[in-house]
């Protein structure tokens, strides 16, 4: 098929890359935003592993809804470093904190680029495709992004009922089915407890026999766009996000913009699956 070049931005890409990444080496341009030194050491190891390095970029800074500089919170896990004053909240509600995972508080001045902002001056690219991974700052990127952009697929890690985070979920998913987007997946993240380390749905027993269930803190959501006709392009960034069955019916309602040789080759993607 032809190799349309998909633009990926990952918001919060400290401490870790996205493998599934990987399956866009080659026909995209991939950034990676955190204001966390964590970065670095995401950014290195990815470059070392991809295929076409110089199709990847690194950003130290934030993604907010405004340009701005703003307090920055380190915690002693740094993945848990955030925007939102976590230790304010605890303490405004008598909440303990885990001193394994926060640590003492300790923060700093960030800077923080608005969706637009960022995209004009730093990564001027079509973006495609958005993950955002922030501890409890993602509504206020998912404002910034529809302002100025409409990707067709955003996975994002969204609070439910967490102690210290803010709901999101509510207010993200409001947001992105307002806008035509539709929730096809997600992934729940419940929490950790001393009889639940493994994100169990359980703490004690299980689906014939729950004795005693667990908390869902987090859920991490991919929407897509939902369009009236889909381009290749919007076809391979489904399959490369594992979306196959989405896929197929896209392609059987024949809702996708193709010639004969491209639909004959999808045709041959597609009974890989099914």
């Amino acid at each position: 098929l032809k190799k349309p070049i998909i633009g990926i931005v990952d918001i919060g890409a400290g401490h870790r890359y996205l493998p599934i990444l990987l399956n866009f080496d080659g026909v995209s341009k991939i950034a990676m935003v955190d204001p966390n030194k964590s970065l670095d050491w995401s950014y290195r190891n990815f470059k070392e592993i991809i295929k076409y390095p110089e199709n990847l970029f690194k950003f130290n800074f934030g993604i907010g809804d405004k340009t701005l500089k703003k307090r920055y919170y380190i915690t002693k896990t740094l993945t848990g470093s955030t925007f939102v004053d976590v230790y304010k909240i605890s303490k405004k509600n008598r909440i303990k904190l885990n001193d394994e995972y926060f640590g003492k508080k300790k923060s700093y001045i960030q800077k923080i680029y608005s969706f637009k902002d960022f995209i004009k001056k730093y990564f001027k690219h079509k973006v495609d495709i958005v993950k955002i991974d922030v501890e409890g700052f993602e509504h206020k990127i998912i404002l910034s992004l529809l302002k100025y952009s409409r990707p067709m697929l955003i996975e994002v890690e969204t609070n439910l009922n967490n102690e210290v985070y803010p709901n999101t979920f509510d207010h993200v998913n409001l947001i992105l089915k307002k806008k035509g987007y539709k929730l096809v997946t997600a992934y729940s993240i419940f929490k950790k407890t001393k009889k639940n380390k493994t994100n169990s749905s359980y703490d004690i027993g299980n689906y014939d026999n729950p004795v005693s269930r667990s908390n869902l803190e987090q859920f991490e959501c991919i929407y897509i766009k939902e369009k009236s006709k889909y381009s290749i392009k919007d076809f391979t960034i489904l399959i490369g996000y594992g979306l196959s069955q989405e896929a197929k019916i896209i392609f059987d309602k024949s809702k996708i913009i193709c010639s004969k040789f491209e639909k004959n080759k999808i045709n041959e993607i597609l009974n890989k699956f099914f």
